[in-house]
């Protein structure tokens, strides 16, 4: 029987050739020591049929679960920093003395009580004319603020799409190449870290999960299974309108649907929540305390009288609440108004029509939810729903829309309705007084006005002055003029003489008398036109004392007292991501040294390597020199 024996030369070669190899890959490994995303790479032989080694793969040294912890918290560090880098930005302009709101709340009260010591100064009311638009600013100032972040919002949706879109692409495409690569030694070694460097890229924008292909691809899924990648292929997200407003872009899939909401990882998805959860929450809460000062001012500037004797006005303006149609919607319109602004909440709130005559409307902080039924009336008011009525014109389709903001735009549209300080109603509108003859102890003090309907005294129902005349004889106030026939009023100094409150002109003027007057002591009421010469600072007394009022959130709140509590909110949530993204940031930086720990380039074992490698060169090359000269000495024996 022949004994095959191995081929010294071939072993010779086959050894050279592996320790070629692995110089090489040491080498290329100690080339790549600074690159990001490369994984270390190691030669695998084995025994060769007939003597000697073969290279069969140059393999990367990965670890696919630490690759994918390392994705997923890529994705949600990146998430918490974009949170907490906004987040800090409008804590800070909230709480900053000079773009906050306490400083300018405080300055417009401090200019009424300096009015009200003084309510005839000309200074004092352009002082707080002065005030009043400068907290108007302020008002605006914050909203253009959080219009800036809501902007902000707008470019990175529009530079994390188109940036994941081309990256996608670049995934394709390497997709294609490790197919065709597939099955050589070390070629598609580094198409394979390429690629899992752009997935890491990907996932510092938005959350995205990989399967893996038997080709060699990887599918790439975005939010919700949206898939990014599908082997060769792509299928782009977009930036679509939101269908209720314009200006506000929204995150779409390839069918063109909103994703917006899925999104909650990577950079665009940290930018999207600080949208929803602070930057929304903010308008609004800077709104309702617009409404809350613009609401109570003006309510108690309309019961005073200005230096020209006429009756207050509105002191601020703000828009209506705002009420968007869906882009879609067939018909129908639907307006807002606020109602009790002390009920209002901070949330937006979104009505759908159900068909035939009913409609839901859903508080979106929530998802509480109200059933409307019109009764088939239109138009159609509401009760009031936290603070505001609905004003629903039939003509909508079955599931049309609309959004709803009671009073997200008045920080932005706040301003001075009234021009000149003369219009400061500082003064009440009605005066009393006892006539001269009055030879009694009956007085009448706590004069107070609730309301104009009746008023001023100076046209219906009375003409000129209401004189109240004390009866001793049947213990009675009678009233000249009673238009609205409500006297006599009964009044016995026997019983009464610590106080009586009264009302007239159908409950506008309030007053108290107290004492024992005499049968025929009369009280006269005028109309305050001297409120300028008579020092009366009645009404802005009642507008000073609005500073520590509870206006808002059921009457537990001043507006003070719920800005604090918005730049506390704001600080809460700062912090919260802060926290957050330390967290989060330790735990990438844990899947960063797992992963060096596996496909690290390491300096001492790489020279290690070469050393040994060369070693391996050089008595490959000795074992081949060994053979040829034993081949030539074999061949100059044969030619002897």
């Amino acid at each position: 029987m022949a004994i095959t024996t191995p081929n010294l030369s071939n072993i010779g070669i086959s050894a050279l050739i592996a320790a070629q190899q692995g110089l090489n890959t040491a080498g290329q490994n100690i080339a790549n020591i600074n690159t990001e995303g490369y994984s270390r790479q190691r030669v695998e032989n084995q025994d060769r049929i007939g003597g000697g080694t073969e290279v069969v793969n140059i393999r990367r040294l990965v670890d696919e679960t630490i690759n994918n912890q390392l994705v997923q918290n890529t994705s949600a560090a990146k998430a918490a920093t974009t949170r907490a880098d906004l987040s800090q930005h409008i804590a800070d302009t909230l709480a900053d003395p000079a773009t906050g709101l306490s400083s300018a709340v405080d300055g417009f009260f401090g200019a009424l009580q300096e009015l009200s010591a003084d309510p005839g100064s000309a200074l004092h009311r352009q002082v707080l004319l002065s005030q009043g638009e400068a907290l108007s600013r302020r008002f605006q100032l914050l909203d253009s603020r959080v219009a800036d972040a809501r902007e902000s919002t707008n470019v990175a949706i529009r530079g994390a799409v188109n940036e994941i879109n081309q990256l996608s692409g670049a995934i394709a495409d390497l997709n294609g190449q490790i197919i065709i690569s597939r099955g050589s030694i070390q070629s598609n070694n580094e198409l394979l870290d390429q690629r899992d460097q752009l997935i890491r890229d990907v996932a510092e924008r938005i959350e995205v999960r990989t399967v893996q292909q038997d080709d060699g691809s990887i599918n790439l899924l975005g939010p919700g299974g949206q898939a990014l990648v599908l082997g060769t292929l792509t299928n782009e997200l977009g930036v679509i309108n939101n269908p209720y407003d314009a200006g506000r872009l929204e995150v779409a899939n390839s069918a063109g649907f909103n994703i917006s909401n899925s999104i909650t990882e990577g950079s665009l998805g940290g930018a999207l929540q600080v949208r929803s959860r602070l930057l929304d929450p903010v308008d609004n809460a800077l709104g309702r305390i617009a409404a809350g000062i613009t609401d109570a001012f003006n309510a108690q500037h309309r019961l005073g009288v200005d230096a020209n004797g006429n009756l207050g006005g509105d002191f601020f303006a703000v828009t209506a609440p705002s009420v968007a149609a869906h882009q879609l919607n067939s018909g129908g319109t639907v307006t807002a108004t606020l109602a009790d602004v002390g009920a209002i909440t901070t949330s937006n709130y979104l009505l759908t029509f159900d068909g035939g005559n009913a409609y839901t409307l859903t508080r979106e902080s929530d998802g509480q939810t109200f059933t409307l039924d019109t009764g088939g009336v239109s138009p159609f008011t509401t009760a009031t729903i936290d603070g505001f009525q609905l004003n629903i014109t039939a003509g909508a389709a079955v599931g049309d829309s609309f959004s709803v903001r009671p009073v997200g735009d008045n920080a932005g549209t706040m301003s001075l309705a009234i021009a000149s300080g003369a219009q400061v109603a500082a003064a009440s509108p009605v005066t009393v007084e006892s006539s001269f003859s009055n030879v009694g102890s009956g007085n009448i003090d706590q004069v107070n006005v609730a309301s104009v309907t009746n008023l001023p005294l100076t046209g219906a129902p009375v003409s000129g002055s209401l004189q109240v005349t004390f009866s001793s004889a049947t213990n009675e106030l009678t009233l000249v003029p009673d238009p609205l026939g409500e006297g006599p009023l009964s009044y016995d100094p026997s019983t009464d003489a610590s106080g009586v409150q009264f009302s007239v002109l159908g409950g506008d003027v309030e007053f108290r008398l107290s004492g024992v007057p005499s049968d025929g002591d009369t009280f006269t009421f005028n109309h305050n036109a001297g409120g300028v010469g008579n020092g009366d600072n009645r009404n802005v007394l009642e507008l000073a004392g609005l500073a520590n009022e509870a206006l808002l959130e059921d009457a537990s709140v001043s507006v003070q007292g719920a800005y604090e509590l918005l730049v506390a909110e704001a600080g809460a949530q700062t912090r919260d991501a802060e926290i957050s993204r330390e967290a989060l940031t330790g735990l990438l930086n844990q899947s960063i040294q797992d992963r060096d720990a596996v496909s690290g380039v390491n300096l001492d074992e790489e020279a290690a390597d070469l050393l040994r490698f060369q070693q391996f060169y050089q008595a490959s090359t000795q074992l081949i020199a060994a053979v040829d000269s034993l081949f030539q000495t074999l061949i100059d024996a044969v030619r002897r």
